[in-house]
């Protein structure tokens, strides 16, 4: 099961579908821990129900309309900021 450990301050994916290497452990902050906190033993992303989502299409629907984004779009967000302009 992919988790956030409150206690270590990691994000830890144990399954990526992409990625066959074993377990990635991730540091977090303190500032964006404090946001989690009041949600300790509940999914971080999940219906109104408090259940995880059947599916990534319902969950990029809901995500489309809380914000009028696709979710998608973040992965283009990533890439424009980590973009660095070359000096002539």
């Amino acid at each position: 099961m992919n988790c956030i450990n409150i206690k270590s301050k990691k994000l830890v994916i144990n399954n990526h579908k992409n990625d066959r290497k074993g377990p990635k452990k991730i540091d977090l902050n303190e500032t964006f821990l404090k946001y989690l906190k009041p949600g300790l033993d509940k999914y971080l992303i999940s219906n109104s129900k408090g259940e995880l989502y059947q599916s990534s299409s319902f969950f990029a629907i809901f995500f489309m309309n809380t914000f009028g984004y696709n979710v998608y779009d973040l992965k283009k967000i990533n890439i424009i900021n980590n973009y660095k302009r070359r000096r002539y």
